[in-house]
């Protein structure tokens, strides 16, 4: 059985099957006809068309805030700026991991202590 809720309003952000999307329109023709763009990674842009009413269970997801800073709630400047220099260091490397590294040339003298670079 559907459950009843309120058709939503254009740009609001809705969960229909599972799924989160953007409302892109709703036109009224005795039931509500709602086109849906997907906000999800794997469905970027994909569109779908449903009405509303036979929806299993539509959600439509409230507007959030942002929490109101409270004094004495803040992380220590340290505390920061270790994280700061995480995401620096991550944006330098550039998402490479070790498994792309390459293996030392084979020209390399056999003394060197280090086998990759």
């Amino acid at each position: 059985m559907p459950v009843l809720t309120t058709p939503p309003d254009p740009n609001q952000l809705v969960r229909v099957r599972d799924r989160l999307w953007v409302v892109a329109d709703v036109q009224r023709a005795g039931q509500h006809l709602v086109t849906l763009t997907s906000v999800e990674d794997d469905g970027l842009s994909e569109e779908l068309r449903v009405v509303w009413e036979l929806e299993a269970s539509p959600e439509v997801i409230a507007d959030a805030e942002l929490p109101t800073p409270e004094h004495g709630r803040f992380d220590d400047p340290s505390r920061l700026d270790a994280f700061l220099d995480a995401v620096r260091w991550g944006a330098h490397v550039g998402g490479r991991g070790r498994s792309r590294r390459r293996s030392a040339p084979a020209s390399a003298s056999r003394t060197t202590s280090w086998t990759r670079w």
